[in-house]
């Protein structure tokens, strides 16, 4: 009597335990990390759909290459900067929402899209509000360029008031780099290794930037590189208190203030070493430590230049910037979770469209399509602020010097010689946002007329293209809500790795050797937590797909099979597939309002399938 046929062993329970973050580079056969996802982050080792957004204003000029806020009483301020000028918002540190925009722009600055930004605050002397420090360098397409741009500083409270030009004895400073502040001492850098620091909370024009005798004796000015200098930020000195670094195009400097040094020898500088920068506003402080982007790896410094180690998506991220525009590149941190994230324009993008992650915490790497231009980490407004990408507005640009009256949002604007016609958008001195604009506004110069409001003006240009973009409170609730859409469904999602009896184990992270069998999920217990009670927020879905091979999706040899998907909810005890593929990956997906998830220790029931396919 012939011996019945071996039995498959019985199906067998196993937690889902993918690793952290998400593994882009080499081939996702070979990853024990998640393979893909969008809108998620890690925390304890689990995926966690990240939090939504809400529009502060959707009235800034745009697109914003800075941002900076200032808290003081209970009164916060958004300065936001573009190559429109500088513009200020009050909002409501409860609501978030903002109010009028008002220009800071100064007198004297050129319209120039080329223009990147950099801002600080430095204490007055006297302990009076802090001065609003900016630079503006026309270096966005060419990191390394030379030309000078003007320095501007103002009131930081003076919300109504334009900044005036930074001026020594007369003469407006310009610098190619930027500028920065570093306890009482504001910073200018640039080319050829340029550091000049001003006099102790003092940049007024008669003694700011003089050597004189007292605290005027402090101004310095030093060339300790060669090559341009493009970012700096304070540094704990110890006992040579302030220092700063500073970053080169070439090697890291440390600039420190010698309490004991007599007169030309207050400061002392030192070339730490050699690195490379990909972006003037891609380096960042965490907790003291600094992270940047080179030009082909990523940078920390903690006392010592390294570089940050990343084998989960070094090459996608560096093969896929669109170097042309790598200098609108820039860095935000999450401190509540860890995070650091770089913004960068991806493919064809010409502005910043996606974000690498680097989880401090974690130590993992993790990525999401995200398309803003600047940003501010939370500080005593508890929630990171992040700026344009979304609902942005084609406008046009319109200055103008009034007549009579005020022109009022929803005027139909005429121009007296052009026969040009537009809508007001937005209304700021000096200038008009319009939309539906038809023919070209005369510089000759024409008035214009607004209806129904009765206003004149003179032009003083002719129109321009303008972006009008939003500003959003970012990880506020669980989804997108601004005024022109209102409540909208956040998309998130992650893909585990491959799972396979054949691979040596469903889960196994150190192969064994595998089991010519298809594997088959009998079985998906859910394990989610949500927002307040519930233990999941919203309808997910899981869809199984996978093939038969690792190239049998390009190969296109029809073992590539994604399943329908299966719904469950916080109500779902199980779900019950019988899918079964050779090599099997699953995914996770949110995609309704109010829809949120952390995955907890999620249960999958596996079992041997049939033989190869």
């Amino acid at each position: 009597m012939a011996n019945p046929p071996p039995q498959p062993p019985p199906a067998q329970r196993f937690p889902l335990s993918t690793l952290p973050g998400v593994k882009r580079d080499g081939t996702p056969l070979d990853a024990n990390n998640w393979t893909d996802a969008q809108w998620v982050r890690f925390q304890r080792g689990r995926p966690k759909k990240m939090g939504g957004y809400r529009a502060m204003t959707a009235f800034t000029a745009g697109p914003i290459r800075n941002c900076i806020v200032d808290a003081r009483a209970g009164s916060y301020t958004l300065h936001t900067f573009s190559q429109w000028g500088v513009e200020a918002l009050q909002f409501d540190p409860v609501s978030g929402a903002g109010g009028g925009v008002q220009t800071r722009t100064p007198a004297t600055y050129v319209i120039n899209p080329l223009n990147t930004w950099q801002d600080a605050a430095l204490v007055n002397a006297g302990g009076s509000p802090a001065y609003l420090l900016a630079s503006a360098t026309p270096d966005i397409l060419d990191i390394s360029l030379d030309t000078a741009g003007p320095l501007y500083y103002g009131d930081i409270t003076a919300l109504g008031t334009p900044l005036v030009a930074i001026t020594n004895t007369g003469t407006p400073l310009t610098i190619s780099g930027g500028i920065c502040s570093i306890g009482p001492f504001a910073v200018i850098y640039g080319s050829n290794g340029t550091l000049t620091n001003s006099n102790p909370n003092n940049i007024s024009d008669a003694t700011g930037w003089v050597l004189g005798t007292g605290n005027n004796a402090f101004y310095n000015s030093a060339n300790p590189i060669d090559k341009k200098i493009v970012k700096g930020l304070p540094i704990r000195g110890g006992s040579y208190s302030p220092t700063g670094l500073f970053w080169g195009l070439n090697a890291l400097v440390r600039m420190a203030f010698n309490p004991g040094g007599g007169t030309f020898n207050y400061w002392k500088y030192d070339v730490l070493g050699t690195i490379s920068v990909l972006a003037k506003n891609s380096i960042i402080e965490y907790d003291g430590v600094y992270y940047w982007l080179g030009v082909d790896r990523f940078y920390v410094y903690n006392g010592v230049i390294q570089e940050l180690p990343n084998q989960m998506s070094l090459n996608w991220f560096f093969d896929n910037i669109n170097r042309v525009y790598a200098n609108k590149c820039w860095a935000l941190k999450v401190p509540r979770f860890g995070e650091i994230w770089w913004f960068y324009p991806r493919g064809t993008a010409t502005e910043c469209s996606h974000a690498v992650i680097f989880n401090v915490r974690e130590g993992t790497w993790y990525d999401t399509a995200l398309p803003r231009t600047a940003g501010q980490e939370a500080d005593i407004f508890p929630n990171p602020i992040m700026c344009g990408g979304e609902d942005a507005v084609a406008a046009q640009y319109l200055p103008y010097t009034v007549t009579a009256g005020a022109f009022q949002i929803g005027d139909v604007v005429t121009g007296g010689t052009s026969g040009a016609t537009g809508t007001v958008l937005r209304v700021v001195p000096g200038s008009l946002s319009l939309t539906g604009v038809v023919g070209t506004f005369s510089a000759a110069p024409e008035t214009i007329t607004g209806a129904p409001s009765g206003a004149t003006g003179t032009t003083t240009s002719i129109n321009m293209a303008q972006e009008i973009d939003t500003v959003w409170e970012h990880e506020y609730g669980i989804d997108k809500v601004s005024a022109a859409s209102g409540q909208l469904a956040i998309h998130a999602y992650c893909t585990t790795q491959p799972i396979s009896f054949p691979s040596g184990g469903p889960l196994a992270q150190q192969p064994a050797p595998g089991v010519e069998y298809m594997t088959r999920l009998a079985r998906f217990e859910p394990d989610f937590t949500g927002l307040g009670a519930t233990r999941v927020t919203g309808n997910m879905s899981l869809v199984v797909s996978g093939a038969a091979y690792a190239n049998s999706k390009d190969a296109a040899d029809g073992t590539y099979v994604v399943s329908s998907p299966y719904n469950f909810s916080n109500t779902t005890p199980f779900v019950d597939t019988r899918e079964q593929r050779r090599e099997l990956l699953l995914t996770f997906d949110s995609d309704v309002v109010g829809g949120f998830f952390e995955m907890g220790r999620a249960i999958l029931t596996l079992e041997q399938g049939d033989g190869r396919p």
